[in-house]
């Protein structure tokens, strides 16, 4: 992971997981850049380790949907009109992380003890 200018990288275990888990998962993309079908499956594959992947899409597109406080059609239209989508996707896609490294987390905790 980059480490942000003025910002001290904690060496703390958690820190190393959720290093390990992100960069792992990037690797897997850039892998398969040229197969986008190869790059959705495994794509998936890495979410499934830890969940079901249509709950965890659900609950990413949810908190995106909140964030940028998309209730209705008429919000998603000015969201788009406004420039704003790729933002959103990058926005859901971060939460999809969010979940991953997370339960990554939890799992390679548990098994240490």
């Amino acid at each position: 992971m980059a480490e942000p200018t003025g910002v001290k990288r904690p060496d703390h275990p958690d820190f190393w997981i959720l290093s390990e888990t992100i960069l792992a998962l990037k690797a897997d993309m850039t892998e398969a850049d040229s197969d986008p079908a190869e790059q959705e499956r495994r794509w998936r594959a890495r979410y499934e380790e830890v969940g079901d992947f249509d709950s965890i899409a659900y609950a990413a597109i949810q908190c995106g949907l909140d964030l940028y406080g998309i209730e209705t059609g008429a919000d998603w239209s000015l969201l788009i009109l406004g420039g704003r989508q790729e933002s959103y996707i990058k926005a859901v896609q971060a939460f999809f992380d969010g979940f991953i490294m997370g339960a990554s987390l939890v799992r390679k905790k548990a098994e240490r003890e």
